[in-house]
């Protein structure tokens, strides 16, 4: 254990010291992917909690984490508006394995009873990113409209670049704090691991609308980076669990309003 906590120290000492770091850069890449396979580590939930109480930079790191991918999404929509790359799906750092993920999660949200046949469903995504991948493919998946949400202005306008240039141009994306934003019109809203304060984003989706809720929570070492939400606070913001499905690194939990 002593030699993962030394590795999260180095890790957040590289995140600390580059200047403006982007994955796509080979060497940001090769201590990012040694740092994804940390955290990666098989271990006990009582493990993974002594770890936590060692680091005590565990609210920078989760900033800084989450920082750097922003950044990088935002190089690549650049570099794809730009003709940098071709293929937004094919020439980026991004998991070749996303599309499968998501399809996955669609199909999970379809056994619990979520009906997409009914063609007037409306889904959300809150902290879509730079990058419409997810949201193209909730998009093919469920054949429900998704609208991405997200508070960054230069990521919104950035999204709303890559669709158009993607002849996609009629997907939604709206500016808007996650706990802000009113869900009135949407029956199914996912939560983007990244997504900081889910507690006060559940509690406004709940306020505003009947919306079933999903979020993908860490699993080991991942809950350093990305913040979960845990059943017990969903349950007393006016939701219940519906069902839970392990895809990849986390468990996709899907919340229904009470």
């Amino acid at each position: 254990m002593d030699q993962i906590v030394e590795s999260l120290y180095l890790f957040y000492d590289h995140l600390c010291t580059l200047q403006n770091p982007v994955i796509q850069t080979p060497a940001v890449k090769k201590i990012y992917d040694e740092f994804v396979e940390l955290l990666s580590t098989p271990m006990t939930e009582a493990d993974v909690q002594s770890i936590a109480e060692q680091i005590t930079f565990r609210k920078d790191l989760t900033r800084l984490h989450g920082e750097l991918h922003l950044r990088s999404e935002k190089k690549v929509a650049e570099d794809y508006l730009e003709g940098r790359i071709d293929d937004l799906f094919q020439d980026t750092w991004f998991d070749k394995h996303l599309p499968v993920l998501l399809k996955s999660q669609v199909e999970h949200w379809e056994r619990l009873g979520f009906d997409f046949s009914q063609r007037d469903k409306k889904l959300a995504m809150i902290g879509g990113g730079a990058l419409p991948q997810s949201q193209i493919h909730f998009t093919i998946y469920s054949g429900a409209p998704v609208t991405c949400i997200d508070r960054d202005d230069e990521v919104v306008s950035l999204v709303r670049q890559v669709l158009n240039k993607m002849k996609q141009g009629d997907l939604p994306v709206i500016q808007a704090e996650g706990n802000q934003a009113d869900y009135s019109e949407f029956d199914l809203v996912t939560v983007a691991a990244m997504v900081e304060d889910k507690a006060s984003v559940l509690k406004q989706i709940r306020a505003t609308s009947d919306a079933w809720v999903c979020v993908r929570n860490p699993l080991l070492l991942h809950q350093l980076v990305r913040e979960p939400i845990h059943q017990q606070d969903a349950e007393t913001l006016g939701f219940r669990l519906a069902g839970t499905c392990r895809i990849a690194n986390s468990i996709s939990t899907v919340f229904q309003p009470v």
